[in-house]
């Protein structure tokens, strides 16, 4: 009997062994999945940037990564050069990827100057070319924005309505402009990569909306050098974004430097948007003497797609001139013949001092002629990348 029902136990496993043999084989294999590439071997100049686009063969969203953010970052598939070397960027799915690797070199000052448009002030030189200035260019300052919270040690923030440095009113209310906003703290977020500035429809401090202003005033300044940041701003009737420079302050006792105030001491717009304009900035100069007597000189430049796509802004700034920068492009040219202050003979001047970074998103305002947002508008936001500041060597 216990050999029948070991033979028996036998037959069983060798029919169950049969049938998942026979079940297995009506089973199509599954296809391999793989991501294709756009370009696998790439050449950048630090601060230029090339877009790649990569697929996966079974539509899977693809991701996508830098080996080393030193010396090249990716977002979306834009690679921007960050320092001189070799980096590997992969485009990936949770079951295939693809690579790309990337030669950086270090950047040239100068190039091609061609651009076209103006502002309502005065246009300074936008055609022609820098003449080929070998110089190359050294990171000396930047913010990735890798982590969760705005990092203190290099930002400040501005709140309320009003410039309020150390205890002594810097400027007019409303920020001078008749802006609709009250900036608030928590109007900033550090996510995902990207510094985040969120204006809302939501009633505080007397205003309508809330937003937020950040900037590195005493933490952060420069005289001269290629900075540039990476941006999308919001193309909606009534946003302000801006990426911009003033002047720092030689003591807490006021917001003025040896020049004196505003805008005698000069202003350096690197971008600004309307937002209901959708796909133009302007870029622009202040300087001459305190209000009414200041002056500003700036062009409006069409860019290839709207500001809600991540853009690259920059200027070159030198003893000499100042070149704006779109996506790699130099659109606008002012030699410091053309700027001045009531305060100073300096050549250079008031453009030869150190000036400190703002991000800012304000609602309303003098700039586009008080455009408000629409009545069903609840909120919207500008990113920003990175921004870099090199110092020429």
């Amino acid at each position: 009997m216990l050999k029948a029902k070991f033979i028996n136990i036998r037959l069983v496993t060798l029919v169950l062994s049969v049938f998942l043999f026979a079940l297995c084989s009506c089973v199509a294999p599954t296809p391999t999945v793989t991501v294709t590439i756009s370009q696998t071997q790439l050449v950048l100049t630090v601060g230029d940037g090339v877009t790649l686009t990569a697929t996966a063969s079974n539509g899977d969203t693809v991701e996508w990564k830098s080996a080393n953010k030193n010396v090249a970052t990716v977002s979306q598939g834009t690679v921007v050069g960050v320092g001189k070397g070799e980096v590997v960027i992969t485009a990936y799915t949770a079951s295939a990827m693809a690579t790309c690797t990337v030669q950086v070199n270090e950047k040239q000052a100068g190039g091609d100057n061609s651009g076209s448009g103006s502002n309502n002030g005065e246009t300074g030189d936008n055609s022609g070319s820098d003449g080929g200035n070998e110089e190359t260019l050294t990171l000396v300052w930047s913010d990735e924005f890798d982590g969760n919270a705005l990092d203190l040690t290099k930002w400040g923030y501005q709140t309320g309505t009003q410039d309020v440095y150390h205890g002594n009113i810097g400027g007019p209310n409303n920020w001078g402009n008749n802006e609709l906003q009250y900036y608030t703290e928590d109007s900033v977020q550090v996510n995902n990569g990207s510094l985040i500035i969120t204006a809302q429809k939501r009633e505080y401090g007397g205003k309508d909306y809330t937003s937020a202003r950040i900037l590195t005033r005493d933490l952060a300044y420069f005289t001269y050098g290629y900075i540039e940041a990476k941006m999308k701003t919001p193309a909606i009737n009534g946003m302000w974004p801006a990426f911009w420079m003033l002047p720092q302050p030689t003591s807490h006792s006021s917001t003025n430097n040896e020049y004196g105030g505003w805008a005698t001491n000069g202003e350096i717009d690197i971008m600004e948007a309307k937002g209901r304009l959708g796909n133009v900035v302007d870029t622009t100069l202040h300087f001459g003497g305190g209000w009414p007597n200041n002056r500003y000189l700036g062009t409006s430049h069409t860019l290839t797609s709207s500001t809600e796509e991540w853009h690259v802004y920059a200027i070159d700034w030198t003893a000499e001139k100042i070149t704006w920068y779109i996506d790699g492009k130099a659109v606008f040219t002012l030699t410091n013949d053309r700027w001045y202050s009531e305060a100073s003979t300096a050549p250079s001047a008031p453009f030869d001092k150190p000036f400190y970074l703002l991000f800012d998103l304000a609602v309303g305002g003098n700039y586009d002629g008080g455009t408000r947002p629409p009545k069903d508008f609840t909120s919207a936001a500008m990113y920003v990348d990175y921004v870099r500041v090199y110092k020429h060597n």
